[in-house]
């Protein structure tokens, strides 16, 4: 029997618990911190720069109607 290694995709949950957002991946020991707005943007960027991952947001309605997900950075 010849075994074909499968790749299957690999899913992490990012959640707000107060004014800090957690890496919840499965694969880690504990949740990690990545920091308040500031670092979660950073964070998402560096992750989006790799051409092998994928950003799906899931919001609530309420976010959706008001486009709170998508803010334009101010310098």
């Amino acid at each position: 029997m010849v075994r074909i290694p499968v790749r299957r995709k690999h899913w992490i949950t990012i959640r707000k618990i107060k004014d800090q957002y957690y890496n919840l991946d499965s694969k880690l020991d504990a949740p990690e911190v990545i920091g308040g707005d500031k670092e979660l943007k950073y964070y998402l960027h560096e992750q989006v720069e790799c051409k092998e991952k994928e950003l799906l947001l899931v919001v609530d309605a309420e976010t959706s109607k008001s486009a709170g997900w998508y803010e334009e950075e101010q310098e």
